[in-house]
């Protein structure tokens, strides 16, 4: 198991400062989506320039041209990029094409897919190397938790890794690691916590890391 944490609600300055203390402890460093919007690959670059060893994902949520705009995100410097699930089949096999072209990898979201086992033993026939269960903002305001759709995603991939992602913290993240998914993602509970590098030191020994 693998712990990212997602950066949003920042900007570069402000993420490099964040992982002044903590690159050297987190598996995986994410550029999130509103990051992305507001300051493009520029971010992911800037990230991958001053700590080249970490490995970035950049949730890109790709919709439209996979092969191009997860290139983008593979030339600036991202391991792992972004697809929707609930994107046309073409565009999903794009990224995983531009993904093994790049030495790189493919998570593909399934936030918002409604039939969550159909679609994710297509993507996985595919190729996706990460297929994430996702409970974005405005559901997780009404309560709602990844885990249950989790649960039926293990039920159903053979070959890529489960992801997790949707208001995880130190409460929630025992439930989760139960489940054994490849990557845990958490954002606000890591980065608006008191110390980012001590939260994620106590998640990995939870997750047994």
């Amino acid at each position: 198991m693998r712990l990212q944490m997602s950066l949003d609600r920042v900007n570069t300055a402000t993420a490099l400062e964040i992982l002044k203390d903590t690159h050297d402890v987190i598996d995986i460093v994410e550029v999130g989506t509103p990051f992305i919007l507001r300051e493009g690959m520029h971010a992911v670059a800037a990230i991958h320039e001053k700590y080249p060893d970490v490995v970035i994902l950049a949730d890109t949520k790709i919709m439209d041209g996979g092969e191009y705009a997860s290139g983008m995100a593979f030339e600036a410097g991202a391991k792992i990029a972004t697809v929707l699930g609930v994107s046309e089949d073409a565009t999903i096999k794009n990224a995983i094409k531009s993904a093994k072209a790049h030495g790189t990898e493919i998570l593909v979201d399934m936030i918002a897919v409604h039939n969550i086992i159909e679609r994710a033993q297509e993507v996985d026939e595919w190729g996706a190397d990460y297929i994430g269960i996702h409970t974005g903002f405005d559901l997780q305001a009404l309560g709602e938790t990844p885990l249950s759709q989790l649960k039926e995603l293990n039920t159903v991939i053979k070959n890529a890794r489960p992801a997790v992602a949707g208001g995880i913290d130190l409460n929630t993240l025992p439930e989760i690691v139960k489940e054994k998914p490849e990557i845990i993602i958490c954002g606000k509970s890591i980065t608006r916590s008191a110390s980012p590098r001590e939260t994620i030191l106590k998640m990995k020994e939870i997750m047994g890391n």
